[in-house]
This record gives structure tokens, sequence and C-alpha cells, in this order.
């Protein structure tokens, strides 16, 4: 397995509709390089607006550092309208484009629009099924992973929605982000559940000990999984954040 660093934590405005990048990712990955991780998972606003040059300077600067680009995260809405969809899609071709230059692992998905499992329309459902597997389908040929993100107000919010989603969307190239904190007692069972659908692990909760990060990379070896945990820091003090993580988490992983 391998480590890496979740760049939305050196955002501050991280969710408001006037977000933009507030330290360039050149300044991040260098930091965590240092910190000892392999990998950097960025989050689109530091992509998304790269020109073409700063796409190249950032694929040369990565290989420099020893780091992969782990996954580019952004926040669709398939879910909410096909105007939703259909700008979610525009969206995501784009970012397509980016992970191809950045030789990114792959494209965290948010099915999105504040809406959970139990609330959503047959017909909501049916328009994220659609939608997925067109992105699927388009990137068949690539080496890129869509991965669903296990988090709360979208359509996989709990193990059994996951797997259902899962089971509709019927994609090789689509997998899930496990994400331990967000499946309450059973996370540890869930790694089983979802075996070698998990594409991409976020790890929350390695400095406060509210996880057992010995016990999930003991199962995810188990499965055979040798991707990323990608640390997910949502607060202030990102940098401190990101070098105390390192050193437990490489310990769990038993490196």
């Amino acid at each position: 397995m391998k480590l890496s660093f979740c760049t939305i934590a050196f955002q501050k405005n991280k969710w408001g509709a006037d977000r933009r990048a507030e330290k360039p990712l050149r300044e991040i990955l260098p930091l965590l390089a240092g910190f000892g991780y392999d990998g950097a998972e960025s989050l689109d606003l530091h992509v998304r607006e790269l020109s073409a040059g700063e796409l190249a300077e950032t694929r040369r600067q990565l290989a420099a550092l020893g780091l992969r680009a782990a996954m580019i995260s952004p926040y669709f809405d398939f879910a909410s309208s096909n105007e939703r969809a259909d700008h979610s899609l525009l969206e995501a071709r784009r970012l397509r484009s980016i992970a191809r230059e950045l030789n990114a692992a792959g494209i965290r998905i948010f099915t999105g629009g504040n809406i959970g499992s139990a609330a959503a329309t047959p017909e909501q459902w049916q328009r994220v099924v659609r939608s997925v597997q067109m992105l699927a389908d388009e990137s068949a040929s690539e080496p890129l992973n869509w991965a669903l993100e296990i988090h709360p107000r979208n359509l996989m919010d709990n193990l059994e929605s996951t797997l259902r989603l899962l089971a509709d969307i019927q994609r090789p190239n689509v997998g899930v982000i496990y994400h331990p904190s967000n499946l309450g007692p059973g996370y540890l069972d869930a790694i089983e559940a979802l075996g070698s659908h998990i594409r991409h692990v976020h790890a929350t909760g390695i400095l406060d000990g509210t996880l057992d990060y010995r016990q999930i990379c003991a199962r995810l070896r188990g499965i055979g999984y040798n991707g990323f945990l990608s640390v997910e820091w949502l607060r202030d003090n990102a940098a401190d954040t990101a070098r105390q993580s390192a050193p437990v988490l490489r310990a769990a992983m038993g490196k």
C-alpha cells in the first residue's frame, strides 16, 4: 500500500460557490514529498484551471519528487436534475483529460445534490447510473478508475446502497473510495464486503485513535489491496497534520 494526502486540507474555502485555489499545488507537493508521502490526492480546484504548460510542469514535478497523482477529487451532481447531470458530465470529461495528462490513478465521484439513498427517487437513481456508465464507457480503454466515495448525502451513503449502486452500474472501471469513518461500527467487515471494488481509501481520525488502522491495513492486505491510503483533513494546520499522520499510517502498514 502507498500513502497520499488530500490537498483539500490546504484549502480554507472548501465548498463555497466562489471557491478558488488558495495554495497552489506546486507549493503543496514538495511538502508532501518531504513528509514521506507517495502521492497526492488533488482537490479539483488545484488542477482544473492549470494551463497545458502548467499541467506538463506539474507532471514533471510529480516525477521529480517521486510522487503519484493518486486521485482527482471534484464535486459532481448527477442526482438532482438533468441539467446538473449534464453540467457534471462536461466537468468530468474535462477532468478526465487532466487526469490523463497527470497520469492520475482515478477521479472521485460524488453523486451529489445532497440526496441520500433513502430519499432518492427511481428517476434520480437511474440518472446517476446512466451518467456514471457513460463516463466509464467513454474511458474504458484507459487506466483510469472512477471511484464512488462512500459518503453521507450521496447515493452511496451506506454499505448496502453502495453495493446496490455498483451492481446497477456494472462497469469494471468503476469502484469505490472506502471511507471507514462513514461506515459506522461495521467499518472493518465492510472491507471484505466491498472486496475488489475498493480502489482508494480515505483515512480520517488518524491522530485521535478513533479507528484501528492496523486492523484496517491488515484486512486491506487480506483482500489484495495495494492502492493508496489518503489522509483526509478538513480543519486547520494542514502541514502539521500531514507531517504527524505519515509515520502513524506507515506503522499501521507495517513499513
